[in-house]
């Protein structure tokens, strides 16, 4: 790879707010609306899907765009997707440390699957009002969860790229 090829990785988007969903977020500056970690989203995002999934989309390398219906927030990855390193127990591996606003979205497949392998690293968002609202990195599809695919929110990407020793930037 060289600079040449940086064309492939540099994407704008516009009328982008990560915070759409939530009534002050929709007021934010716009360095604001760009960070996914400037402001709490869970809470926003869990009183909307109390009432109606949330129609998402991905454009995957293997599956182009699809849409899903994300249904709900997990605090622990499915059964079997991960297992416990030398030494840990298997309650530890539920119980891992995390922020409080670190989460996991599950998206319910449509009439077509939403990914298939290949898809992951894949950008999740919503797209309302012209707006769009991206949520988070699809990660898979766990057999333990038929006709399901799993994303990590923004949130938990930028906590772990932090805790790797990485600074996240975003661009408005």
């Amino acid at each position: 790879m060289d600079n040449n090829d940086l064309k492939y990785f540099s994407r704008r988007i516009a009328n982008l707010n990560v915070h759409y969903f939530d009534p002050e977020g929709r007021t934010s500056s716009a360095s604001e609306m760009a960070d996914p970690v400037s402001m709490p989203r869970r809470d926003a995002l869990q009183k909307m899907l109390e009432v109606s999934p949330i129609i998402v989309y991905k454009v995957g390398v293997m599956t182009d765009l699809t849409m899903g219906r994300f249904v709900r927030i997990r605090d622990v990855p499915p059964a079997g997707w991960y297992e416990p390193e030398d030494g840990e127990e298997v309650e530890e591996v539920e119980e891992m440390d995390k922020e409080e606003e670190e989460w996991l979205g599950v998206v319910q497949w449509m009439d077509v699957p939403f990914a298939a392998p290949g898809d992951s690293g894949s950008l999740v968002f919503a797209r309302e009002d012209g707006i769009i609202i991206p949520l988070g990195i699809h990660v898979g599809s766990p057999t333990s969860m038929p006709n399901t695919s799993i994303f990590i929110s923004l949130e938990t990407f930028c906590f772990e790229a932090e805790a790797e020793g990485l600074e996240p930037h975003f661009c408005h």
